[in-house]
């Protein structure tokens, strides 16, 4: 159990710490721009009939943020899917066992 619950507390002390980083990004960026709105039509904000908003929904900068580090992430997984690993997993070229 203690493995365990030093792994559920590094979990939270993480999601802590990346919070608070987070909070200070956008209080540091409120400083700077003296407002943490930025006006994007965001795709998913439609209705599904595709009709567009008359008013734009507010978005802030960690909104920005979290898309960004989604974006990076895909990236830098489809990068190791096909260049660093493309053969799928147990076919790739080990030796037969006859």
């Amino acid at each position: 159990m203690g493995p365990y619950a030093l792994m559920l507390a590094g979990v939270i002390a993480t999601a802590i710490v990346c919070a608070k980083g987070l909070g200070a990004l956008d209080r540091r960026y409120l400083r700077i721009k003296g407002t943490n709105l930025i006006y994007l039509h965001l795709p998913w904000a439609r209705g599904l009939g595709g009709e567009h908003e008359r008013h734009l929904r507010p978005v802030t900068v960690l909104d920005v943020v979290m898309v960004l580090s989604v974006v990076v992430a895909v990236i830098a997984f489809t990068t190791w899917f096909i260049i660093v690993k493309p053969a799928p997993v147990g076919l790739e070229g080990s030796p037969s066992k006859d």
